[in-house]
């Protein structure tokens, strides 16, 4: 997986710069950009102790494992 951008400036001649990072599993945007700002999502793996890049999908599908395992731990 690898990033390629089209750098530019806020010249209005020049296009908004782009990310095109895609995720692996759902194919994906791996974050957004706009013309100032690039907001990448990304977890942090506990087991391998890394950051991990993903897309919004796989944020989601993450969050709500780690609190269905959250609620059965509170029902015990």
């Amino acid at each position: 997986m690898g990033a390629s951008y089209n750098k530019t400036t806020k010249n209005n001649r020049h296009l908004s710069r782009k990310l095109s990072m895609k995720c692996s599993v759902h194919g994906d945007l791996i974050g957004f950009s706009d013309e100032i700002n690039i907001v990448i999502y990304e977890s942090f793996n506990y087991e391998h102790k890394k950051v991990e890049l993903k897309c919004f999908l796989c944020l989601k599908e993450e969050y709500n494992r780690q609190k269905s395992k959250n609620d059965e731990e509170i029902k015990k």
